[in-house]
């Protein structure tokens, strides 16, 4: 493809066509990461940004890097939005998307626009191909970056192209041997609490898993951390030292309310709390260094004390923007709520056993309070999709307990055999997610709750189904009390009859597990209001 070709004449649409039709094609000869060593994803992550010229430019780049458990997302956002209201021009890269593959990137703040992000993509694919005889110092005849290392290479491209301030990167999995650890000096650096996520690849144990998540700290940078548990802290502080860094444990949040009232926070649910304490010391350091002079960090009394040989940061006085843009915060899928007629959906894209009872307890006082508001009997449905694997069982546990009428297991997505186009394996064409495939795993899902309640020995049981798509779901779960007209048509592969859930006159649907099936209920009610 010519770099310098002129897509002007192209509307966004097509020129964004165009963009997944060569990102398919220059997929073809991806590296399969899913089956390499974790450790080489951040070697031949960095082979590649310099051999397509790129790790020198990242230098340009001023990057505050954020890894952790659960959190890491919001506090990025919140960081984002600080900085952004302190009036930086801010770039921002997180994982994974709920509707648009874009979703990966934000440029001050918004997704990049389809037109941006399709031009600067096709940009790209010139400059792999320019250097391609190259691979072969990889011992591959061919070789091409996979969708998470295109992703990121693209969002750092666009962001050195539009000149940014300063760029958070959030961490796809782990720390030391991620794909987003590339950057030699990161001005900060952060960790957000530490749970088992991911034990096929970072251990069983918080103390392997901080190991991890401290490898990406560097050598004379600041490497900000929320409380942990003794043991994790004691790995953090020893690995800090063996790299260089300079460790710190941020101040809870009530250290900034001097005056007895609580921050607003635009992100709900109280464990925000501990994302946002990160926030302001990340973006507080990043000012420092990067403007000195734009304000006057006033110290505020009390706190600071060693824990486990890290020092505790000094809570401060925060400055209008600061307090600002932590009202203003959003983040879509967590913690948000759809109203259709007579249907709620409480979504939350939590995917581990920590985000998960976060969810649960947040899906409990807010639908008790609509359930009060409205005065109606109400029926509670679980809608929940995942991929079933290792972790998949205590994520469950965390839901068992508590009493739903009704569970529905899905896929995520909306038309059968068609992936939502935020989802990697639409551009991959993985053998994996095949209608049949996706049905057992569904299945697979209905029948891990099942023993998740016999171990509960519980005695009141929900009813249970797996369903083959998000309509199929949406018909069972609430299509006795809502107009579903508006869903695509059962496909020739599915049940046409999925029958009915008896409900009450309002139906309160807890949604749940993955991204996906997150973004498919979200996308539609914004059609619908």
């Amino acid at each position: 493809m010519d770099q310098d070709k002129d897509w002007s004449a192209l509307s966004d649409d097509d020129l964004f066509k165009l963009w997944q039709d060569e990102f398919r094609r220059n997929l073809q000869y991806r590296i399969d990461f899913e089956h390499d060593p974790l450790g080489m994803r951040a070697k031949t992550t960095k082979k590649f940004l310099k051999l397509i010229g790129m790790d020198d430019d990242l230098d340009q780049l001023s990057v505050i890097h954020v890894t952790g458990t659960k959190g890491k997302g919001s506090t990025c956002f919140f960081t984002e939005k600080i900085l952004q209201a302190s009036g930086f021009k801010t770039g921002l890269i997180s994982s994974p998307p709920m509707n648009a593959t874009r979703e990966r990137i934000r440029l001050n703040g918004k997704v990049v626009p389809r037109r941006m992000f399709a031009t600067y993509g096709l940009e790209l694919f010139p400059i792999f191909e320019k250097v391609e005889e190259n691979f072969k110092e990889w011992e591959m005849d061919k070789c091409r970056p996979n969708i998470f290392q295109y992703m990121m290479t693209l969002g750092l491209y666009i962001f050195l192209k539009e000149k940014v301030d300063v760029v958070i990167i959030e961490v796809f999995i782990g720390g030391e041997t991620d794909y987003t650890n590339v950057f030699r000096t990161p001005t900060v650096v952060g960790l957000t609490s530490l749970g088992i996520d991911h034990p096929e690849y970072l251990g069983n144990t918080l103390e392997s898993i901080a190991w991890h998540k401290s490898g990406i700290a560097k050598k004379d940078r600041p490497y900000f951390t929320l409380s942990q548990p003794k043991g994790p802290l004691q790995v953090i502080a020893e690995r800090t030292k063996e790299i260089g860094a300079t460790p710190y444990v941020c101040p809870p949040l009530s250290a900034y309310e001097t005056d007895g009232k609580a921050l607003k926070l635009g992100i709900p649910g109280d464990f925000q709390r501990d994302n946002a304490a990160l926030a302001v010391q990340m973006a507080k350091r990043w000012v420092e260094e990067k403007h000195p002079g734009r304000y006057d960090f006033k110290d505020l009394p009390g706190i600071p004390s060693a824990d486990e040989d890290i020092p505790v940061a000094k809570p401060f006085v925060l400055p209008d923007a600061f307090i600002q843009g932590l009202k203003d915060c959003s983040l879509p899928g967590r913690h948000q709520v759809v109203r259709w007629n007579h249907v709620t959906f409480y979504c939350d894209t939590a995917s581990n056993e920590m985000s998960m009872a976060a969810c649960k307890e947040w899906f409990k006082v807010a639908a008790e309070e609509e359930r009060e508001r409205l005065g109606v009997p109400v029926t509670r449905v679980l809608m929940f999709s995942m991929r079933a694997k290792e972790k998949t069982a205590g994520v469950l546990a965390k839901l068992a307990d508590y009493d739903f009428d009704a569970a529905v297991f899905s896929s995520s997505w909306m038309i059968a055999g068609t992936l939502p186009e935020a989802h990697p394996s639409f551009y991959t064409d993985e053998e994996q997610y095949t209608f049949e495939g996706e049905t057992k795993n569904s299945e697979k899902l209905k029948t891990c709750f099942e023993e998740a309640l016999d171990k509960l020995g519980k005695t009141k049981r929900p009813i249970l189904k797996a369903a083959s798509s998000v309509p199929a779901a949406l018909r069972w779960a609430v299509g006795a009390v809502d107009n579903l007209l508006y869903l695509p048509p059962l496909q020739a592969c599915e049940s046409v009859d999925e029958g009915r859930l008896d409900v009450a006159s309002h139906v309160q649907v807890m949604v749940t597990g993955n991204f996906y099936i997150v973004g498919q209920i979200v996308n539609l009610g914004s059609r619908i209001n």
